[in-house]
């Protein structure tokens, strides 16, 4: 009996192998062979550490793991092609795609992209970025975002986007930025951060209500906020801007690290607009001992809460006794989006 050793004979089981190895340019390129590795390549999810999206001035640039693609824009002025660079890691060669160029195209084929890097249901990534750069047009912006919540509507009912970090400093609306945590996975995302954002009372609750931000391990709010200091008592590391004008709302964040007693390398960074009365602290908590820096013993033998007073922040980290050098130090260089021993 001939055996086909060609591509097409091979067994669905061996191809589902290749294709899980293959980078996101060479998994498009493959889905351009046949319908049938067409159908393939759908069937088999992308898992990754790395997917971003950041828009820039002149392009709208994708990372799905290791590779780059970079589209750029056509101003409505420009008699120019559109083009498309492929660069399949740092200190290659991009390839280059000419396209017919149409004004915002570069959106249209950046969303397409993305929606096919997620379209999988078992789909999942480590870190999940949305950046816009300084300076970016907002009307362009805007038009993006309405591209991909539109995008996002149309996929399977079950489908969740599964990241375990998720970042987005996308300059939108309120009920956008919702409306994209609403699409992540609540199982799987453990650190949430948000940037660029105002939200308003009601959509402060919805928020703080979405099993998304409850299951949360850490949570970082870059921008002045409304959200209660309660509702951060559940993570073990959170940063937060608001406006600490009671000394009990900073001695409730440093009641609730000693009570849950969370791992060494949590910690707390609460920034205040207005200057905090820490000599008011301690005495909310029934502790007269004012310093400047103080350290509080936890469950765990040989753990304590170092906490540092400053005027316009509380900040408090988790830290072993026998390494307060060590560990006092993060409190300049630790704060990290990246998982730590305690977050991740």
């Amino acid at each position: 009996m001939e055996i086909d050793a060609t591509w097409k004979g091979l067994p669905d089981k061996f191809k589902e192998s290749v294709v899980k190895v293959l980078d996101f340019k060479s998994r498009c390129a493959l889905q351009k062979c046949s319908v049938a590795d067409y159908a393939l390549v759908d069937f088999v999810p992308i898992n990754t550490r790395r997917l971003a999206l950041t828009v820039y001035q002149r392009s709208i640039v994708l990372f799905v793991g290791p590779v780059k693609i970079e589209y750029f824009y056509v101003h409505p002025q420009d008699v120019r092609p559109m083009v498309i660079e492929y660069t399949e890691k740092l200190g290659d060669v991009p390839i280059k795609k000419v396209l017919p160029g149409v004004v915002n195209a570069d959106l249209d084929y950046a969303v397409q992209d993305f929606a096919q890097a997620i379209q999988h249901t078992d789909s999942s990534f480590a870190k999940v970025d949305f950046q816009f750069a300084e300076g970016i047009n907002p009307e362009r912006a805007e038009l993006l975002s309405r591209k991909l919540v539109e995008r996002l509507s149309r996929m399977k009912p079950e489908w969740t986007l599964k990241a375990n970090c998720f970042y987005t400093n996308f300059v939108i609306s309120g009920q956008t930025m919702l409306y994209l945590i609403s699409k992540l996975d609540p199982h799987f995302l453990q650190h949430l951060r948000i940037k660029h954002i105002t939200l308003n009372p009601n959509q402060v609750r919805e928020l703080t209500d979405m099993a998304q931000w409850n299951n949360a391990l850490s949570l970082y709010i870059e921008e002045k906020n409304e959200i209660p200091m309660n509702c951060f008592s559940h993570v073990e590391t959170f940063w937060t801007r608001t406006d600490l004008r009671q000394p009990r709302d900073a001695w409730n964040v440093i009641y609730n690290y000693i009570t849950r007693d969370p791992p060494h390398g949590s910690y707390f960074y609460v920034e205040s607009t207005e200057p905090i009365n820490y000599a008011r602290i301690l005495d909310s908590g029934g502790d007269s001992l004012i310093q400047h820096t103080q350290a509080f013993n936890l469950a765990t033998r040989n753990h304590v809460l170092l906490v540092l007073f400053m005027e316009h922040a509380i900040t408090g980290r988790v830290c072993r006794q026998n390494s307060y050098v060590d560990d006092s130090l993060k409190f300049y260089t630790g704060y990290t989006f990246e998982p730590t021993p305690a977050n991740r």
